[in-house]
């Protein structure tokens, strides 16, 4: 028994991938609005991919719902998305483990982490609401 959704026919599939589709957009949106990256790269990076695998599934809903399904060149053009969409992904991790190798290794993270702080505080005379030693 597979942990997948039982489909009775591929319209149903069809469905599944479209149901898909929308949690990645609704996950898109989300990210947007409550999640915003430090690095406008990651945002864009997330967006694009995040897309890219919200399209893909809609290419396969709708090779899901054509006459012949199985051999639908939807589903090639649906592949090679979700590859390019894991391709962009090991690009920004390859990026984020190179970033903070060089941040950990030149010593620079607290002073980065600092600055960091610091800039997204309130200006308020208080201990407790400033990161100034």
């Amino acid at each position: 028994r597979s942990a997948a959704l039982d489909t009775p026919n591929w319209a149903a599939c069809g469905h599944v991938r479209i149901a898909q589709a929308l949690v990645f957009v609704i996950l898109i949106l989300t990210e947007a609005r409550y999640w915003p990256h430090a690095r406008t790269r990651d945002c864009v990076i997330d967006f694009v991919s995040l897309g890219a695998q919200a399209v893909s599934l809609v290419l396969m809903a709708v090779a899901f719902y054509g006459e012949k399904p199985t051999d639908d060149v939807l589903f090639v053009a649906s592949s090679a998305l979700l590859v390019a969409s894991s391709v962009l992904l090991l690009i920004k991790c390859l990026c984020d483990v190179t970033t903070e190798l060089y941040i950990f290794l030149t010593g620079r993270r607290q002073r980065l982490q600092k600055k960091t702080w610091m800039s997204n505080t309130v200006d308020s005379d208080s201990d407790e609401m400033s990161l100034q030693p």
